[in-house]
């Protein structure tokens, strides 16, 4: 939880830095102030603090951080989840009765919160900028493929080595 109380410590520094010069743009270019469209944009960045912070944080002690204890940095293997979701879990498939444990289970959850981290900004994208459904799969797909990177390169080479793995599930669950 603690990522997501420092989005919200931190957002009221970046609708300063951010959401105010675009509403005194949009005031200064149209002659109004729509207060229900600047409220969905303090939103859209309260949105993107918790996603990046939930993405980056908790982070290493020092910036020579040690490599990760992996045989790789990088998990190339599509629908790779399914397969750990089998792994962990105590569900049989031919057992309707236990799939009610998979709404405890780590790696079940990590693909459900993979979704749901990338709804938002989708949504916010068709409603506040009107963009079609391929453009929102675009970029959905580049903000996924930007956590992703950032993670894989120590936050593009601040840390030593990286901190957490690319894996090419989160580029598909999140898009």
């Amino acid at each position: 939880m603690f990522p997501i109380s420092y989005a919200f410590l931190t957002f009221p520094i970046a609708a300063l830095l951010c959401a105010v010069p675009f509403l005194i743009v949009q005031y200064r270019k149209y002659g109004y102030f729509n207060k229900f469209r600047g409220f969905l944009l303090y939103l859209f960045l309260l949105y993107l603090l918790n996603a990046v912070y939930l993405v980056l944080l908790p982070l290493p002690a020092s910036r020579h951080n040690a490599p990760m204890d992996v045989s790789s940095v990088i998990q190339w293997i599509p629908l790779n989840f399914i397969h750990d979701i089998v792994k962990e879990t105590q569900v049989v498939l031919s057992e309707p009765g236990t799939y009610i444990h998979l709404i405890k289970e780590r790696a079940f959850l990590q693909v459900v919160f993979n979704i749901l981290l990338v709804v938002p900004f989708g949504m916010f994208l068709r409603y506040y900028a009107r963009v079609n459904w391929l453009t929102c799969l675009v970029a959905s797909f580049g903000l996924s493929l930007f956590f992703e990177v950032t993670q894989v390169t120590g936050i593009y080479g601040f840390y030593d080595h990286p901190y957490r793995l690319f894996d090419v599930d989160d580029l598909l669950t999140n898009t």
